[in-house]
């Protein structure tokens, strides 16, 4: 689900700090905070010279104006929590309901 959003979040950080390749740790945003999927910002701070919460920022703001898959974000300490459009979740439910052989492993 995530491949999309994560190649736009590496862009975001290439043009923003400089990272060529840098690890991409997204995981689902848990139940007491808003959002869809929170992205970890400490492997960043170096590069960023800011504070968590300063760098988490600025890749929320850049990712909300540069691509229409986020609607929102929050930053709670150095966790950026993204809030997906609409559109983004539906199309990912679609390309779910339309592989017959999704979420099945096969038995060897």
């Amino acid at each position: 689900m995530n491949t999309g959003l994560e190649a736009i979040i590496s862009a975001t950080l290439e043009r923003l700090f400089g990272l060529h390749e840098a690890p991409i740790d997204l995981q689902e945003t848990r139940k007491e905070f808003d959002g869809d999927v929170t992205l970890v910002v400490f492997p960043y701070v170096k590069a960023s010279r800011m504070s968590p919460e300063a760098t988490a920022q600025a890749i929320g703001l850049s990712l909300q104006e540069a691509c229409a898959e986020v609607q929102g974000f929050n930053v709670v300490k150095g966790f950026l929590n993204l809030t997906l459009s609409e559109a983004t979740l539906q199309s990912t439910m679609d390309a779910i309901c339309a592989d017959a052989h999704w979420g099945i492993t096969p038995v060897d």
